[in-house]
Order: C-alpha cells, then structure tokens, then sequence
C-alpha cells in the first residue's frame, strides 16, 4: 500500500524548490502536484523517469508491464519498466 502522507511530504518539498527557483511554472507546477495528490489518494501508482518512449509511437499493439521490486517499508521504489509491441 502506498504511504499518501510521505509520498505527498517528499512530493510538496521538490516542487515547493522548484517553485522558488523558477516562479514561472509555479502554476504548473501545482497542477501536477493536484494530480499526483488525486491518485495518491486512491491507490494509483505514480511512474516516472521512464525514458526511450518515442519508440512507441505509432505502435498499434503495445502493452506496459511493470515488475516492482519490493522494498519492505517503503512507500516506492525501483522499477523494470517492459513495453511489450506485437
């Protein structure tokens, strides 16, 4: 299960930085963060840093499959990343 409370404390603590240091994306900014905070709070996983997704483009049949790796008390953590093209 996903810990809303430390996850929404990191996430407010990158994008308050953010902020200070570029206030012209302050607006989206915190439209992300609203997002993140609406999923967090019903369970839904957050990935990010995926790279290499301009490969899919155009791809008709492609599926995603994440595998976790589990890490006892931690509300996230690495993940192998698939893109499955048939």
């Amino acid at each position: 299960m996903v810990n809303p409370t430390y996850s929404l404390f990191t996430i407010c603590e990158k994008i308050s930085a953010t902020c200070l240091a570029n206030p012209e994306r302050s607006e989206l900014l915190f439209t992300v963060l609203s997002v993140m905070v609406a999923f967090l709070s019903r369970e839904i996983p957050n990935i990010e840093g995926l790279t290499g997704l301009d490969q899919l483009v155009g791809e008709k049949n492609a599926v995603f499959v994440g595998f976790p790796l589990k890490v006892q008390g931690a509300s996230g953590g690495m993940m192998r990343a698939v893109a499955l093209v048939y």
